[in-house]
């Protein structure tokens, strides 16, 4: 039998099972569900797989479909890389109301947003906020200011972990500073008067 048609609609019990080819399901003229291989599903829209289920029950969307070898984090793929420009390219885009927030949340099987990232339009506020152990750390405003979630709360870098440079046009210190070279020879190595310095007295300032 090549096809069949049915006028309403069938019933099956619940130990009944539809069995259907490889081929899969047209429905309509251009949308086909289908098995393009062993243990995979195939959404087929205009003769074009659009997304596929594999095997290990990962989602694959796009035009190249197979994962990369992070496989702690290939639940969820998009692949365009056989594309270049537009059509090359991949993204999510998360559309909320004015009045609302969107998110990226990180959960695990004991605790609920753990971690997240969310943009909060909210009011015209419009920041990124940025968290860990379900508490907000740090913001940066829709001015590109990067700025912690709670006044003398948090530290970049620590005593082990040290940023190795920076660079400001100004740097405004409220509180102590820490000298790291304790030694004299160290402190006064390439000092010029000429170009100036900053000169730590340890008996002074210690």
């Amino acid at each position: 039998i090549s096809s069949v048609s049915f006028g309403s609609s069938i019933s099956l019990s619940s130990t009944s099972k539809f069995h259907i080819s490889a081929a899969g399901i047209d429905i309509g003229a251009d949308t086909n569900i289908n098995r393009p291989e062993a243990g995979v599903l195939g959404f087929n829209i205009n003769g074009n797989e659009k997304i596929r289920i594999d095997s290990s029950g990962r989602m694959i969307i796009g035009t190249v479909k197979n994962v990369n070898s992070g496989v702690w984090y290939d639940d969820i793929t998009i692949n365009n890389s056989n594309g270049s420009g537009q059509s090359g390219g991949t993204g999510i885009d998360l559309v909320s109301s004015d009045d609302s927030y969107g998110g990226i949340i990180f959960s695990d099987n004991s605790a609920y947003e753990q971690g997240y990232i969310k943009y909060v339009h909210n009011s015209n506020y419009d920041y990124m906020k940025f968290g860990t152990n379900s508490n907000d750390r740090w913001n940066l405003s829709k001015d590109g200011h990067w700025h912690p979630a709670t006044d003398s709360s948090y530290d970049i870098g620590s005593n082990s972990l040290r940023v190795r440079n920076g660079y400001f046009d100004d740097l405004s210190i409220k509180g102590n500073v820490g000298i790291g070279n304790t030694t004299t020879v160290g402190r006064n190595a390439g000092v010029s008067t000429a170009t100036g310095a900053l000169i730590y007295n340890t008996t002074t300032n210690a």
